[in-house]
């Protein structure tokens, strides 16, 4: 399934605290095998010994680590010499492979030979729940599935568990496409998501989701009641390039309302990264979307900036003039890339090490 547009809609949410956690001791911290589907778990604590069982040892996995848990991994056994790191959420395989360790190296912990659980930071979660198997897909707020859910639960007949103040959103569809979307809340039972209008105003069956997220939600168990101010269908500059896996980043690129300056009085507009087909390793076009009709803001004329299409740009007035900055990388390039509002490259500051994946705790002077 292909997503052939962005939409953008407006509407009221609103979060409440009022949640209701596991407690930590009955949470388990799990690996699931790629291989096999096997799973294997440990409760906060527990390690797997020198290394881990040899129906599981060294294959590609995936991490199922629930609020209050996370799964400390290692490439090596006996989590050994630092090459150590923890992880506190849903993490797909693609996601372990060029993790920054405790020892500072960047390593590859998609393939991992011993593993701990330990207790994490408790956070409000709305999981789907297979009616098949009993297994759980949990995200917090803001998290989503990626291009799909994981093998385990895409396409199962499921239930909705989420608390006061959070909902889930479901798609038929991979990659949330096509605002083939409704949001359910609270306790929902798989008999009640087979008929729902969606965004786009069909009515649609949930019950088999293939995507989600997990949104801010006060309200019943039905579509948001949103309106649809203006959709992205796709450009003439590299048609193809119409996927999109991550959020799209809101900023000030130019003067809508004409009085010379860009600043809060203008619309936001959208920065987004897309990709053609499932080529998200490829890397992405940075593209700029206007705020107004979604229209493109920029011409390409120098071919288009392509940046890792699995974490958003980052935003910035890195030079004080008070026009924003883009910030961009790309795992085939040795440098970060700074872009100006108007898409053209300002500057590219190389790095110091290889396999670095994002952005943080440095000064950029440009």
């Amino acid at each position: 399934m292909t997503s052939h547009y962005i939409a953008l809609a407006v509407g009221l949410l609103s979060l409440s605290s009022n949640v209701v956690q596991a407690t930590t001791n009955e949470a388990e911290g799990c690996i699931i095998s790629r291989l096999n589907g096997e799973k294997y778990c440990l409760k906060v604590g527990e390690r797997s010994g020198y290394s881990l069982p040899s129906w599981i040892y060294a294959h590609p996995v995936d991490v199922q680590a629930p609020s209050g848990v996370s799964v400390m991994l290692s490439d090596w056994d006996n989590l050994s010499y630092n090459r150590l790191a923890v992880f506190d959420r849903y993490t797909g395989n693609e996601d372990l492979k060029n993790v920054k360790a405790y020892n500072g190296a960047y390593l590859d912990f998609s393939k991992p030979r011993s593993m701990r659980v330990l207790a994490s930071e408790t956070y409000p979660e709305a999981c789907i729940v297979s009616r098949q198997t009993g297994e759980r897909f949990c995200l917090k707020e803001g998290e989503r599935s990626g291009y799909s859910l994981p093998a385990y639960i895409y396409g199962h007949e499921v239930d909705v568990e989420a608390p006061l103040g959070l909902g889930v959103m479901l798609s038929d569809w991979d990659n949330l496409s096509y605002n083939r979307l409704a949001v359910f809340g609270g306790n929902t039972q798989n008999e009640q998501m087979r008929a729902v209008k969606a965004y786009n105003g069909e009515t649609l069956d949930f019950s088999k989701p293939r995507s989600m997220r997990v949104v801010p939600y006060d309200g019943d168990s039905s579509a948001l009641n949103m309106k649809l101010k203006w959709s992205w269908q796709g450009s003439a500059f590299q048609p193809n390039s119409n996927q999109v896996m991550v959020t799209p980043i809101v900023a000030q690129l130019n003067d809508d309302n004409g009085d010379g300056k860009i600043d809060e009085k203008d619309v936001a507009d959208l920065i987004v990264v897309t990709f053609e087909g499932n080529k998200y390793a490829n890397g992405g076009l940075v593209r700029a979307l206007s705020g107004v009709d979604g229209s493109e803001l920029w011409s390409y004329a120098n071919g288009g900036v392509i940046a890792d299409a699995r974490y958003s740009p980052a935003v910035g007035d890195l030079d004080g003039d008070g026009i924003v900055e883009i910030v961009t990388t790309n795992n085939r390039d040795q440098f970060i890339t700074i872009l100006d509002n108007q898409g053209n490259i300002k500057k590219q500051i190389p790095t110091t090490e290889s396999g670095w994946r994002i952005v943080g705790d440095i000064t950029l002077r440009i």
